[in-house]
């Protein structure tokens, strides 16, 4: 019984090795020319490539990042509470960023000529 097993096995790791295609087994050199000469697989010439924008109430004050909200309340840089003094009214809240969030200001129409 043994020996049914170790031949299917070696069939088996046979027939996943022939169907991956001799560019699977071939030998590069790290070298530039070397690996561009891979040839390019078709499922990856014929894909659609998508961007996904990330847009939210912290992209009104384009400081930092989206964490800049926690970090301002939980004291965790000064470097947020020197922004918000220098930049805006004293009692300013994260809040009325909100005013000011508009997506009609927004200009998507250079990201729709990227392909």
């Amino acid at each position: 019984m043994k020996p049914v097993i170790s031949s299917t096995i070696i069939i088996i790791v046979a027939f996943i090795v022939g169907s991956l295609g001799p560019s699977v087994l071939a030998r590069y050199d790290p070298t530039w020319d070397s690996i561009d000469s891979r040839p390019l697989p078709a499922w990856y010439d014929e894909s659609k490539v998508g961007i996904f924008i990330h847009w939210g109430l912290y992209s009104v004050p384009s400081y930092i990042n989206e964490w800049f909200w926690y970090s301002w309340i939980s004291d965790e840089s000064q470097g947020h509470a020197d922004y918000i003094k220098q930049n805006f009214k004293p009692g300013f809240s994260y809040e009325v960023f909100s005013n000011t969030f508009l997506n009609c200001t927004f200009g998507f129409y250079p990201f729709l000529n990227c392909s």
